[in-house]
């Protein structure tokens, strides 16, 4: 379930806005389907609302709050749901299929980029050892359409016969060991699920 409020989004109510224990949504009261999502951790983002030329419902983010002032995310929102109503646009369609003309590696590096944000530090640094070392060497070249099932069983059986292993040096007095191992059991498996 979701909360929502419907008044202007101005600085002063983004920053009044609390997390709660389930998503809160604010309407804008001007701008019909733009609003501010938070989560419960916290993360607040603006985004449009819409119905898509199939009449489905979607929701298109814009970005989060921080990045974005209420009025650039203002003048965003009204451009988007221009280009809705004008010729029948889909910026959420459209973003999607964007993501799937990048390959693994430029998702991977997406996702080291803006989709862990809210992690711990470890959390992260074991992410991107996985990524660096194991999926960007094995998958990192193919478009994110082409790469089927049994590339991803393929690369977890190479990862574990150790294909993927080396001993590097990483610095002055840094050293890298990467080995293989069982993925499923390591909670590997979910970053390339």
């Amino acid at each position: 379930m979701t909360y929502s409020e419907k008044k202007r989004i101005t600085k002063r109510n983004v920053d009044a806005t609390k997390a709660t224990d389930k998503d809160y949504v604010l309407w804008d009261d001007q701008i019909s389907g733009f609003g501010l999502r938070v989560k419960p951790s916290g993360t607040k983002s603006y985004f449009v609302q819409y119905r898509n030329s199939k009449g489905t419902s979607r929701r298109y983010t814009l970005g989060k709050h921080g990045h974005l002032t209420p009025e650039q995310a203002r003048d965003m929102a009204m451009r988007e749901m221009g280009r809705i109503a004008s010729d029948a646009a889909d910026p959420a369609e459209e973003k999607l299929s964007k993501l799937k003309e990048h390959t693994i590696k430029e998702l991977c590096d997406l996702y080291l980029e803006d989709g862990c944000k809210s992690k711990a530090k470890s959390t992260i640094y074991t992410d991107k050892g996985r990524i660096e070392h194991h999926i960007k060497p094995l998958l990192g070249r193919k478009k994110i359409t082409e790469v089927k099932r049994a590339d991803v069983t393929k690369m977890m059986h190479d990862i574990a016969d150790g294909k993927t292993s080396a001993d590097q040096k990483t610095g002055k007095h840094g050293r890298a060991i990467v080995r293989g191992g069982n993925l499923i059991n390591s909670g590997f498996y979910w970053i390339i699920s």
